[in-house]
Protein backbone atom coordinates (compact mmCIF):
# COMPACT_ATOMS: atom_id res chain seq x y z
CA UNK A 1 0.00 0.00 0.00
CA UNK A 2 1.31 3.44 -0.93
CA UNK A 3 0.23 6.37 1.22
CA UNK A 4 1.05 9.88 0.04
CA UNK A 5 1.46 12.28 2.94
CA UNK A 6 -0.02 15.54 1.76
CA UNK A 7 -2.38 18.03 3.39
CA UNK A 8 -2.60 16.41 6.80
CA UNK A 9 -1.59 17.32 10.31
CA UNK A 10 1.92 16.66 11.55
CA UNK A 11 0.52 14.19 14.08
CA UNK A 12 -1.27 12.19 11.38
CA UNK A 13 1.77 12.26 9.10
CA UNK A 14 3.99 10.96 11.89
CA UNK A 15 1.48 8.23 12.74
CA UNK A 16 1.59 7.04 9.13
CA UNK A 17 5.40 7.09 9.08
CA UNK A 18 5.56 5.21 12.40
CA UNK A 19 3.44 2.43 10.92
CA UNK A 20 5.20 2.38 7.55
CA UNK A 21 7.69 -0.28 6.51
CA UNK A 22 9.52 2.08 4.14
CA UNK A 23 9.64 5.86 3.71
CA UNK A 24 10.32 7.45 0.34
CA UNK A 25 11.69 10.97 0.54
CA UNK A 26 12.97 13.32 -2.13
CA UNK A 27 14.28 11.19 -4.98
CA UNK A 28 14.60 14.09 -7.41
CA UNK A 29 16.54 17.12 -6.15
CA UNK A 30 19.69 15.50 -4.75
CA UNK A 31 19.19 16.60 -1.15
CA UNK A 32 17.46 15.41 2.00
CA UNK A 33 14.80 17.07 4.11
CA UNK A 34 12.80 16.68 7.32
CA UNK A 35 10.90 13.64 6.04
CA UNK A 36 14.16 11.75 5.64
CA UNK A 37 15.41 12.72 9.11
CA UNK A 38 12.08 11.69 10.62
CA UNK A 39 12.35 8.31 8.89
CA UNK A 40 15.83 7.76 10.33
CA UNK A 41 14.61 8.79 13.78
CA UNK A 42 11.75 6.33 13.53
CA UNK A 43 14.13 3.56 12.46
CA UNK A 44 12.64 3.24 8.98
CA UNK A 45 14.45 2.49 5.75
CA UNK A 46 14.39 5.70 3.72
CA UNK A 47 14.88 6.03 0.00
CA UNK A 48 16.13 9.43 -1.08
CA UNK A 49 18.61 10.85 -3.56
CA UNK A 50 21.79 12.64 -2.52
CA UNK A 51 23.85 14.05 -5.36
CA UNK A 52 27.65 14.26 -5.09
CA UNK A 53 27.53 17.75 -3.61
CA UNK A 54 25.12 16.61 -0.88
CA UNK A 55 27.16 13.47 -0.22
CA UNK A 56 30.33 15.53 0.32
CA UNK A 57 28.50 17.99 2.58
CA UNK A 58 27.00 15.07 4.47
CA UNK A 59 30.40 13.40 4.98
CA UNK A 60 32.06 16.66 6.03
CA UNK A 61 29.30 17.69 8.41
CA UNK A 62 28.83 14.37 10.15
CA UNK A 63 32.44 13.14 9.90
CA UNK A 64 31.47 9.71 8.62
CA UNK A 65 31.25 7.98 5.26
CA UNK A 66 28.23 6.01 6.45
CA UNK A 67 25.13 7.36 4.76
CA UNK A 68 21.98 5.82 6.21
CA UNK A 69 19.74 6.53 3.22
CA UNK A 70 19.05 4.21 0.33
CA UNK A 71 20.59 6.64 -2.14
CA UNK A 72 18.54 6.24 -5.30
CA UNK A 73 17.05 8.72 -7.72
CA UNK A 74 13.70 8.46 -9.43
CA UNK A 75 15.25 6.67 -12.41
CA UNK A 76 16.61 3.75 -10.37
CA UNK A 77 14.18 3.68 -7.44
CA UNK A 78 12.24 0.60 -8.52
CA UNK A 79 14.84 -2.18 -8.02
CA UNK A 80 15.87 -0.91 -4.58
CA UNK A 81 12.25 -0.50 -3.49
CA UNK A 82 11.38 -3.96 -4.75
CA UNK A 83 14.33 -5.49 -2.88
CA UNK A 84 13.19 -3.83 0.35
CA UNK A 85 9.58 -4.87 -0.13
CA UNK A 86 10.61 -8.49 -0.64
CA UNK A 87 13.11 -8.68 2.24
CA UNK A 88 11.70 -7.99 5.71
CA UNK A 89 15.02 -8.73 7.44
CA UNK A 90 16.78 -6.19 5.25
CA UNK A 91 14.09 -3.58 6.06
CA UNK A 92 14.40 -4.32 9.77
CA UNK A 93 18.21 -4.17 9.76
CA UNK A 94 18.29 -1.04 7.63
CA UNK A 95 15.81 0.60 9.99
CA UNK A 96 17.98 -0.32 12.98
CA UNK A 97 21.06 1.02 11.18
CA UNK A 98 19.18 4.24 10.40
CA UNK A 99 18.13 4.75 14.01
CA UNK A 100 21.61 4.01 15.33
CA UNK A 101 23.13 6.41 12.78
CA UNK A 102 20.84 9.29 13.76
CA UNK A 103 21.55 8.72 17.46
CA UNK A 104 25.30 8.69 16.86
CA UNK A 105 25.78 11.40 14.24
CA UNK A 106 22.77 13.71 14.17
CA UNK A 107 23.68 14.93 17.58
CA UNK A 108 22.87 18.43 18.83
CA UNK A 109 26.30 18.89 20.42
CA UNK A 110 28.14 17.92 17.24
CA UNK A 111 25.96 20.08 14.98
CA UNK A 112 26.06 23.08 17.31
CA UNK A 113 29.87 22.85 17.54
CA UNK A 114 30.10 22.69 13.76
CA UNK A 115 28.10 25.90 13.37
CA UNK A 116 29.84 27.68 16.25
CA UNK A 117 33.21 26.93 14.63
CA UNK A 118 31.93 28.22 11.30
CA UNK A 119 30.52 31.43 12.81
CA UNK A 120 33.72 32.05 14.79
CA UNK A 121 35.68 31.89 11.55
CA UNK A 122 33.27 34.34 9.97
CA UNK A 123 33.42 36.74 12.92
CA UNK A 124 37.22 36.61 13.01
CA UNK A 125 37.67 37.12 9.25
CA UNK A 126 39.25 33.70 8.82
CA UNK A 127 38.91 32.07 5.42
CA UNK A 128 36.21 29.47 5.14
CA UNK A 129 36.99 26.59 2.84
CA UNK A 130 35.24 23.36 2.13
CA UNK A 131 36.74 20.49 4.01
CA UNK A 132 38.73 17.86 2.12
CA UNK A 133 39.32 20.33 -0.69
CA UNK A 134 42.97 21.24 -0.12
CA UNK A 135 44.05 18.80 -2.83
CA UNK A 136 42.67 18.80 -6.34
CA UNK A 137 40.44 21.80 -5.69
CA UNK A 138 39.65 22.28 -9.37
CA UNK A 139 38.75 18.60 -9.76
CA UNK A 140 36.52 18.60 -6.68
CA UNK A 141 34.82 21.83 -7.70
CA UNK A 142 34.09 20.26 -11.07
CA UNK A 143 32.92 16.87 -9.73
CA UNK A 144 30.88 18.05 -6.76
CA UNK A 145 29.45 21.30 -8.07
CA UNK A 146 29.74 22.02 -11.77
CA UNK A 147 28.67 18.60 -13.03
CA UNK A 148 25.48 18.81 -10.97
CA UNK A 149 24.85 22.33 -12.22
CA UNK A 150 25.19 21.03 -15.79
CA UNK A 151 22.71 18.23 -15.07
CA UNK A 152 20.16 20.61 -13.57
CA UNK A 153 20.61 23.01 -16.46
CA UNK A 154 19.93 20.19 -18.92
CA UNK A 155 16.87 19.08 -16.97
CA UNK A 156 15.47 22.60 -16.66
CA UNK A 157 15.88 23.18 -20.41
CA UNK A 158 14.15 19.92 -21.27
CA UNK A 159 10.76 20.42 -22.95
CA UNK A 160 9.24 17.64 -20.80
CA UNK A 161 9.79 19.46 -17.49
Amino acid sequence: ELIEIVGMTFERAMEIKQNADIVIGDVVTGSYHLTELEALSLGKPCLTYLDGRSVMTFINTFKTVDIPFVNVNIDNLEPALEALIRNKDLRTNLGAFSRKWIEKYYNDEILIKHFIDLYEKLLNDKPITRENCSEYTDVKEFLYNQVYDYNWQRISESPTV
